[in-house]
């Protein structure tokens, strides 16, 4: 007969912690939000797909079409905002759409009605920290005109209103 060994109780609870996420971080990489949820890919991909539930995730692909490959990989980054904890009830019910221009906003350091602003320009520092990606990403989405960006010195600027159209075409 095989012996049975009961654990202990301090073993079967680990200790509880929250993650920290920098406060000009925008989106995350699905391992960020599976550390932070406690969830698999999987849960974490059906939370992304299912946008009438309650644990709706709102994500974006920020792939790029890449000459050494036929299918580009999926760049999926998650809204950070959908991660912190739910704001006291009382606010009002917005529209899906209205909703979308919020996230897509706030991904962009502004309002809703600043989007469409030509004029300004985002640094790609400030967006490779905001939206977890490489400078190379950065770069291969404005040499594939996928954003438009313009080259100040040795370092590129994004127009915010082709950043925030990029984003509704990318999103999930």
């Amino acid at each position: 007969m095989k012996a049975r060994y009961k654990r202990s109780p301090d073993r079967r609870r680990l200790p509880q912690f929250t993650l920290p996420i920098a406060p000009d971080v925008r989106l995350v990489s699905v391992d960020t939000a599976r550390a932070v949820c406690g969830a698999t890919a999987e849960e974490i991909f059906a939370r992304i797909e299912d946008p009438k539930s309650a644990a709706y995730l709102p994500a974006f692909d920020l792939h790029t079409a890449r000459a050494s490959r036929r299918s580009p990989r999926r760049e999926i980054r998650i809204w950070v905002g959908a991660l912190l904890p739910p704001q006291p009830a009382g606010r009002r019910r917005r529209s899906a759409a209205n909703r979308q221009l919020e996230i897509i906003a706030d991904c962009l350091f502004t309002n809703v009605a600043d989007l469409t602003n030509r004029q300004f320009l985002l640094t790609t520092p400030l967006l490779e920290r905001a939206w977890c990606v490489s400078n190379e990403s950065l770069l291969r989405l404005i040499v594939g005109k996928f954003i438009a960006g313009v080259r100040f010195g040795h370092k590129w600027r994004i127009n915010r209103a082709s950043a925030a159209a990029f984003l509704k075409r990318r999103a999930l």
